[in-house]
């Protein structure tokens, strides 16, 4: 006897198709929850769930909070094209993973401020983009160096199936709309960068 779909599968949202990415990203996001202590940033494990994460600042200094949403734009659909069309077996999402959390990293740093925390959303046109778990565990890795890179933690994020929206240029047949929210800290706060004091001649970091 078939199994019956759910409202939410028959309308495109089949959850038992997303979940395979769901568990690739808990597992990966556990493993960064610590990675702001070194900026006196903690995660309040008890109180981060599904609905997002709890955290604070308990050093010593001033200091200014730093946020900032970017988006990768069209380069995944270049790596689903070679992962559905080339022989090598790789998905290139390891580097889009890295490519998608650092390009918002970067945004916070260049303010003055350090990431400590960081959201994902992977924004697909349909659930079984997000049921090879191959590409999944590889995003997920992607976005795990530049956490431990930089310091931040991934306790969070968004996974939505957008039929109705989202829909792949061929030949390609899906490829989703990646993007990212960093939180960073400036502590102390005379440690923002506005730009005023740049001079001919400074030398870019």
């Amino acid at each position: 006897m078939a199994k019956k779909k759910s409202a939410y599968a028959n309308a495109g949202v089949d959850y038992s198709k997303i979940e395979p990415f769901k568990r690739a990203m808990v597992r990966i996001g556990k493993q960064t929850l610590r990675f702001p202590n070194r900026r006196k940033v903690f995660i309040h494990m008890d109180l981060t769930g599904p609905h997002g994460a709890v955290y604070e600042y308990l050093g010593n200094h001033r200091h200014l909070w730093c946020q900032t949403q970017e988006g990768l734009g069209n380069k995944n659909w270049i790596a689903e094209w070679m992962y559905q069309f080339s022989d090598t077996g790789k998905t290139f999402y390891n580097d889009i993973g890295v490519d998608t959390a650092l390009m918002a990293a970067n945004d916070v740093i260049a303010q003055g401020a350090m990431p400590v925390v960081y959201t994902d959303e992977v924004a697909a046109g349909d659930s079984e983009w997000f049921q090879d778990k191959k590409r999944s565990e590889d995003l997920a890795n992607g976005f795990f160096k530049v956490c431990k890179m930089v310091g931040m933690a991934l306790p969070a994020g968004e996974s939505p199936a957008l039929r109705y929206l989202i829909k792949s240029k061929r030949p390609v047949k899906s490829a989703p709309s990646l993007s990212g929210c960093v939180t960073g800290i400036i502590a102390p706060s005379s440690r923002i960068i506005t730009g005023e004091k740049l001079q001919p001649g400074d030398h870019i970091i």
